[in-house]
């Protein structure tokens, strides 16, 4: 119970730093301090993000855990189309997505945070189409489709369920706020988490 108290305190952890240092406050404030991070701020923030995380998700497998749930039959069927349903999200986010920008690579080149490019205009194409956030849909899904689910597995993926579901929460009025109008007209087109995918059988028809 220790352990899956820690476990769990640890992951929360990550996610409310992995967050803070994102928010547009922590940032305004960091590069009023340091105004030479704005170029590298975005590169940093991905690296740091990474470098955190692997030691946790290593802490967290060497950890005992039960087996509460496997799945098997039709159940098995349901896993693998959690997992191809990711993978296609997850696929249509990258192509969607300017990834030098997310990855601040661009902004490293530029020499400041915020540019003039694609990114920072209002984008409504490919997966896009039928899913405001189809990362945050994806990492869910990813998240429940292991083929068996532990005690300390199943607190992390609630936990992780509620993380992806405030973070699109918090990502909409971001957004809301950039694009004003247009994204009020995009939210009531498109679904925010679960695809509308008889959209594009309607197009195909």
């Amino acid at each position: 119970m220790q352990e899956l108290f820690l476990v769990t305190t640890l992951w929360a952890a990550w996610c409310g730093v992995h967050s803070l240092l994102i928010s547009r406050a922590v940032k305004d404030a960091i590069f009023r301090l340091f105004p030479v991070t704005r170029s590298y701020f975005r590169l940093a923030y991905c690296g740091v993000s990474l470098i955190t995380l692997i030691p946790l998700c290593i802490y967290t497998v060497q950890l005992p855990q039960s087996v509460v749930f496997t799945f098997h039959g039709l159940f098995r069927l349901f896993q693998i189309c959690l997992a191809v349903y990711s993978v296609i999200l997850f696929a249509g986010g990258v192509l969607a997505y300017d990834m030098q920008y997310f990855l601040g690579i661009r902004q490293l080149r530029h020499g400041r945070d915020h540019l003039n490019n694609k990114q920072e205009n209002f984008q409504q194409h490919g997966i896009l189409q039928i899913v405001r956030h189809p990362w945050y849909s994806a990492g869910i899904a990813l998240l429940w489709c292991s083929p068996t689910i532990t005690d300390i597995g199943l607190s992390i993926r609630l936990l992780l369920t509620l993380y992806f579901t405030v973070g699109a929460y918090l990502e909409e009025n971001r957004l809301l706020h950039q694009f004003g109008t247009p994204y009020k007209r995009y939210r009531k087109e498109v679904p925010m988490l679960i695809p509308n995918f008889l959209k594009i059988l309607r197009k195909c028809s």
